[in-house]
């Protein structure tokens, strides 16, 4: 499903809504491609508080995209991206982006 997972309505509808808080999107396997997709969503998106991505994929190169994203979005407060396959190297290097981020306040990479 990674390589298929092209649909930008998610992406679209998180830049332009201006009331979601809580978006939970376990389980869809939609790999690095929906990463970055949500990723773009992210960096303009004012509302959104909590974001589960679990079960997904994403890898280490999806989880650096949503962690550049996050590095300049100051609302998500909640970010669970565990079972992603970003091993510990992936897990440090997000944690030095989210530095920067002083909204997040829960973030799941086991």
């Amino acid at each position: 499903m990674q390589q298929h997972w092209r649909s930008p309505a998610i992406a679209n509808a998180l830049e332009t809504n201006h009331t979601l808080e809580d978006l939970r999107l376990r389980g869809n396997e939609f790999g690095i491609v929906g990463a970055k997709v949500i990723a773009r969503a992210l960096k303009t998106n004012e509302t959104l508080q909590r974001l589960d991505l679990a079960l997904n994929r994403i890898g280490f190169v999806g989880a650096m995209a949503i962690a550049v994203a996050v590095q300049t979005n100051q609302t998500l407060k909640c970010l669970d991206l565990h079972c992603n396959r970003i091993g510990p190297e992936g897990s440090t290097k997000i944690m030095k982006f989210l530095k920067t981020n002083e909204a997040l306040r829960s973030l799941s990479l086991s």
